[in-house]
């Protein structure tokens, strides 16, 4: 056998030589590599796990139902209608559970905002807090609430203050906001309240104590199931002046001027399966959707957007939501508009720098200038620096090229005396600023005490 290799063993393989260092490791474990292959893997296979674990939990985060909470103020069962499209619009294109409560009261949507029970409410746009309110913003416009006049077949009136003097007249329970609401229009068409002579009906639907009444008006809502009873039994929708003189200071005008928030409204001819005979001109205010300021303006932005990018698809539910506002801006509120609202309005401006490009350029231009003349002047007092500095280089030099000259005839005291001349004159050129304390000035400093050296040691 090769005395140069050793017998192989029964756990492994040594192989080494006599004249040098082993060329392979001394030993081989199989067994050991074997586990450590299985540990590793299994080490792999917990973190794939782990690793697949965490995404599962981010997926089910992402795809759990945030709620959203809104109340609205209404008077009518019927609104649950409609609103059930907008629940299922959000719910289908947003991450919302939505729910929608129902209350007769602003003040309730209100304080519930202030405590932050609810997230969002929908309230009529004439609300009216203190002015010193800062909590609530403004979200969007909504479906209008409508100045609904209904009168029996056979009534006569020329003007709505004939109207409501002269007729038994029913209404729905009010808010405080309808209360003002209708002052304001009392005093507008010089009506006295206390001679309209008339009863207040609820449960939702209008019922005649008496069967006097020939008037019906309310502050409502497009598809008032009391109103359609009324217009399917014969009544007809009261005008306040002729569509015909809309934009030429009608009636409806003249009560937007008085009271901002109500605009005209014309019903279209045959709107309600065959009435109005002719088209009504009467007067609304919107129904405004708020939140509290603190609420997430994703969130808000996300509401706005969803809501006015899918009103066809609301349309589709229930064609009241042809009446769906989304131009903001026509509409009167009386809280300012929330962050969210506000991203959503920008969304498409330009960034700030475009939009204030053609002024900033001639700015930018003068600075550009302004610095390069800057540059300009520090480079040449550099090079102004230097050209003194290399003035100094050449004394000590000249000093150095006399010690060393046979041809000499002057002490080295002299020299010595003339090179403290010039370093003297150097420092005096740093203080007054005619120099720089940079490399430069450092090698003058270390070519000098060379020079000094040199002389000095000089025989």
């Amino acid at each position: 056998m090769n005395p140069g290799i050793e017998r192989p063993d029964l756990v492994g393989i040594k192989l080494s030589t006599r004249s040098g260092p082993s060329l392979f490791p001394e030993k081989i474990n199989f067994a050991g590599d074997l586990l450590n292959s299985k540990q590793l893997f299994m080490n792999k296979t917990l973190l794939l796990l782990f690793l697949s674990l965490l995404v599962f939990a981010g997926s089910c985060n992402r795809n759990k139902k945030e709620k959203l909470t809104i109340l609205k103020i209404t008077e009518h069962g019927s609104a649950k209608v409609s609103d059930s499209a907008i629940i299922k619009v959000l719910e289908n294109h947003t991450n919302l559970n939505v729910q929608i409560l129902y209350d007769l009261n602003e003040e309730v949507a209100l304080d519930g905002l202030r405590k932050k029970t609810i997230d969002m409410a929908i309230i009529p746009s004439n609300t009216i807090v203190n002015e010193n309110e800062m909590s609530i913003r403004t979200v969007m416009p909504l479906l209008p609430r409508i100045l609904m006049i209904v009168t029996k077949p056979g009534t006569k009136a020329g003007t709505l203050k004939d109207l409501l003097e002269n007729n038994f007249v029913i209404y729905e329970d009010m808010s405080r906001m309808d209360s003002l609401f209708f002052n304001k229009l009392f005093r507008s068409f010089h009506i006295d309240p206390k001679k309209i002579n008339g009863t207040l009906v609820g449960n939702y639907t209008l019922k005649d104590p008496n069967g006097s009444a020939s008037v019906y008006i309310g502050l409502t809502h497009l598809h008032n199931p009391s109103v359609l009873k009324l217009l399917e039994s014969g009544w007809s929708l009261f005008s306040l002046d002729k569509v015909s003189q809309l934009g030429h200071g009608s009636a409806a005008e003249g009560f937007q001027m008085a009271y901002p928030w109500a605009y005209p409204y014309v019903f279209p001819k045959d709107y309600y399966a065959g009435k109005p005979d002719e088209p009504v001109l009467t007067v609304a205010i919107h129904d405004v959707l708020v939140s509290r300021n603190d609420l997430e303006p994703e969130k808000v932005y996300e509401v706005v957007s969803t809501l006015i990018e899918n009103k066809s698809n609301l349309v589709r539910q229930n064609d009241i939501y042809t009446q769906l506002e989304t131009d903001i801006s026509k509409c009167r509120m009386s809280f300012p508009l929330q962050k969210g609202t506000i991203n959503y309005l920008n969304r498409d401006k330009p960034s700030i720098w475009v939009r204030y490009a053609n002024m900033l350029w001639p700015v930018l231009s003068v600075l550009a200038i302004f610095w390069g003349a800057i540059v300009s002047f520090q480079k040449r007092l550099k090079k102004q620096l230097k050209e003194r500095i290399d003035k100094y280089y050449s004394e000590l030099l000249h000093i150095r090229g006399k010690a060393f000259d046979d041809k000499y005839e002057g002490s080295k005291e002299e020299l010595l005396e003339k090179l403290m001349h010039i370093r003297s004159r150097a420092f005096n050129s740093l203080k007054n600023n005619k120099l720089v304390a940079d490399d430069s000035f450092i090698i003058f400093l270390r070519l000098y005490q060379e020079i000094l050296d040199e002389i000095a040691t000089k025989k």
